[in-house]
């Protein structure tokens, strides 16, 4: 036996070289997972159904954001689009419309959020879930973006129209 190291010569069984210290006995590790974690693999037709039912899931997870990109806007697009209309009675359908929509678009839109939650939950990996909740975050930015300018310009108008009444004599 020889040295794997240095090659110089060793008694047979040496598990260390007697000159540099080399380790001799190769021990080949087998990748052994503990009982606790051993996780059985489907065979071909238990697969498929996997497959099938990660399908299933996805096609759940469209039908639910469809639906709530459907209850987010079209009670808005409704609002809007009966805002301007003159009402010549409260009997007019068209403001039957506009006021029912004014108060169905708020819990509508919490509907929508909920469909978005319950389609992520359902299927993590499904894309248009995702594309839909940044859409959802994007828009819920855009408000609170809104509403710290709107803030903003009513403090600022506030100020400059105490400025103006104090210099004018007017003011506290």
């Amino acid at each position: 036996m020889h040295c794997r190291n240095c090659n110089k010569e060793l008694p047979d069984g040496t598990n260390f070289c007697l000159y540099c210290g080399t380790n001799q006995v190769i021990k080949q590790v087998q990748d052994v997972q503990p009982l606790n974690q051993v996780t059985p693999q489907p065979a071909g037709n238990q697969q498929q159904s996997v497959v099938d039912k990660q399908k299933d899931n996805n096609h759940l997870a469209n039908i639910l954001c469809i639906i709530s990109l459907g209850l987010y806007f079209i009670p808005i697009a409704i609002a809007f689009a009966t805002k301007d209309i003159r009402f010549s009675s409260t009997n007019n359908p068209l403001y039957i419309a506009h006021i029912m929509m004014s108060f169905i678009t708020p819990l509508s839109i919490m509907a929508a959020h909920v469909l978005m939650i319950i389609a992520r939950v359902k299927c993590p990996k499904s894309t248009y879930a995702k594309v839909v909740m940044w859409i959802y975050i994007g828009i819920f930015n855009m408000l609170v973006i809104m509403a710290i300018v709107f803030i903003v310009y009513v403090g600022s108008s506030i100020i400059s129209c105490c400025n103006d009444l104090s210099q004018n004599g007017l003011g506290w």
